[in-house]
């Protein structure tokens, strides 16, 4: 399947790397699109806002990404976070569009095709990606995008509000968004970390219906910070999971006497969760 990419500023289609509106050239020297903005710039960006708190229906919490058990191909060298991610999408037909893919792979693209999906991966630098480009200024037309996927990329944004409506304007109405955002890991060049909370409301703002969020237990803010802070720099990576593990024992052992362990995971993962997974549609 081709797909045509669009100028970010003009929204329309880009005709061999140059827009036939506003004449801006996006091929590079080395003849790779690139859509990334050289300046600073003002961005306009609307969603809709309610002042009335809303309360989190931690009903559609989970403590691991679903397996629906679609066959898709799967590459071990991956993250197991990715793996998972993967398994949970329905198998389909269209475009896909990895936000912030990688530099030097694309970490979903084998997956995705056997998936039945065409494609295409999008980052700010690197060989891997289709095209280079910024998650606040998407070189996508509207409503063009089956499915999302993002990993461990709305942290790293300064404007997550901007980046989300960019997502919910690219993809179409019913197109399935999957991703993950740092909650309580440590400081990693991140600007945002976003709370269950936090992620609903991107969400809801912009036009996309969260379906659940995936908060796992055992990958919490202690074994982050073992594994990616400075507490565990100078242990083996082993023993960081180990420390990691005694305080999931501590939190959720006891509750095993009591008959009551899931809802000890889930009282855990809710404020100890690292990250927060989720599956959106597009109202």
């Amino acid at each position: 399947m081709s797909y045509s990419w669009a100028c970010p500023y003009c929204r329309v289609p880009v005709d061999d790397g140059n827009c036939g509106s506003c004449g801006r050239a996006f091929r590079s020297a080395n003849g790779k699109l690139d859509f990334r903005p050289t300046a600073p710039m003002v961005l306009d960006a609307s969603w809709r806002y309610d002042p009335a708190f809303e309360d989190f229906p931690w009903e559609i919490v989970q403590l691991d990404w679903p397996d629906l058990g679609n066959g898709v191909a799967l590459d071990e060298s991956d993250e197991i976070v990715e793996r998972r991610m993967l398994q949970s999408v329905p198998r389909g037909s269209g475009v896909a569009l990895d936000i912030g893919c990688g530099t030097q792979r694309q970490r979903f693209r084998r997956g995705l095709a056997s998936l039945g999906y065409a494609p295409l991966g999008l980052d700010v630098e690197g060989d891997a990606p289709d095209a280079l480009g910024d998650a606040h200024l998407l070189p996508l037309l509207d409503d063009s995008i089956d499915l999302l996927m993002s990993s461990s990329v709305w942290e790293h944004l300064r404007h997550p509000h901007r980046a989300m409506a960019e997502a919910g304007r690219v993809l179409k109405p019913g197109g399935l968004f999957v991703g993950a955002i740092a909650f309580s890991e440590p400081y990693h060049g991140s600007y945002f970390h976003h709370s269950p909370l936090a992620v609903l409301e991107l969400m809801h703002s912009n036009g996309l219906r969260l379906d659940y969020v995936v908060l796992q237990d055992k990958y919490s803010a202690f074994r982050a910070h073992m594994q990616m802070g400075t507490a565990g720099r100078r242990l083996p990576m082993a023993v960081r999971g180990r420390i990691g593990d005694i305080f999931w024992w501590l939190a959720v052992g006891p509750s095993m006497l009591k008959g009551t362990t899931e809802y000890a995971r889930r009282f855990f993962a809710r404020s100890h969760a690292a990250a927060v997974g989720f599956s959106a549609r597009k109202r």
